[in-house]
């Protein structure tokens, strides 16, 4: 666990060499804070120990389920359409098909315009039909209707995307949950090579950050009331060059 909890507010000074494993509560004397949190960190100890003898770090405990795929492509589009910018998270999982074409395909991932100055670009894999046509509009088929147009030079690529279903991971002494996520490995090309893995986040979160860690005791948020704050652990797919793979597990 990178983050230090032995500071203000929290003030969690377990220490694993003195031995205690449990917090006795007295009667008539007042519950510390410290002794709150020093009591979930005791039990956490436990599990990370028992896990650390079980599985080896960065496990597949339950799902995960991994999909490479080096047969997508990609498509460039125009960053606006009609006069408003394109969302490209509105295509992000949605099945597409082309005004023109007719082609049909399910959008894997997206790629939003980057320092390099790449267009945004949608990944697909193809589901029906031959290939669209650079300068058509694409929309997709269910709920609301999206619409953006390819660019009319050069807007296709072959690519390469990494998904991965949601699962429970044991990562540096917890079980964590994943999401089902969905990468560009390589946006442009099926020929290039990368370390793909998960990074580790840690962080703080309060009331601030997420309403619902407010006292909801009337069955509404109280902001009067805002509570204890949560450590959060989540994994995030990630792709990097080769050579640089010491973030992930």
């Amino acid at each position: 666990m990178s983050l230090n909890f032995n500071i203000s507010p929290y003030y969690d000074d377990f220490n694993e060499t003195k031995n205690f494993h449990r917090i006795l509560f007295r009667p008539g004397y007042a519950v510390q804070a410290r002794e709150l949190t020093q009591l979930q960190t005791q039990l956490q100890d436990q599990i990370s120990k028992f896990g650390k003898h079980v599985f080896v770090n960065g496990s597949i405990v339950l799902g995960g389920g991994r999909l490479f795929e080096n047969d997508l492509v990609s498509i460039k589009l125009n960053s606006s359409y009609s006069g408003s910018a394109v969302t490209l998270s509105n295509f992000a999982g949605k099945t597409i098909q082309g005004s023109t074409s007719g082609t049909i395909a399910t959008v894997k991932t997206i790629a939003e315009i980057n320092a390099a100055g790449d267009p945004k670009t949608l990944i697909v894999k193809i589901k029906s039909g031959g290939p669209f046509q650079a300068g058509e509009n694409i929309v997709t088929t269910t709920g609301t209707v999206y619409t953006a147009t390819i660019q009319s030079s050069n807007p296709f690529n072959t690519a390469m995307g990494f998904s991965i279903d949601s699962g429970i991971f044991f990562i540096d002494g917890k079980f964590v949950y994943l999401e089902a996520q969905n990468i560009a490995v390589s946006k442009y090309s099926n020929t290039t090579s990368h370390n793909i893995g998960l990074v580790l986040n840690e962080s703080y979160m309060t009331s601030d950050d997420d309403e619902s860690l407010l006292d909801n005791a009337q069955e509404t948020p109280n902001y009067a009331a805002p509570g204890a704050d949560r450590y959060k652990a989540s994994l995030t797919l990630t792709v990097k060059d080769l050579g640089r793979s010491e973030e992930h597990t």
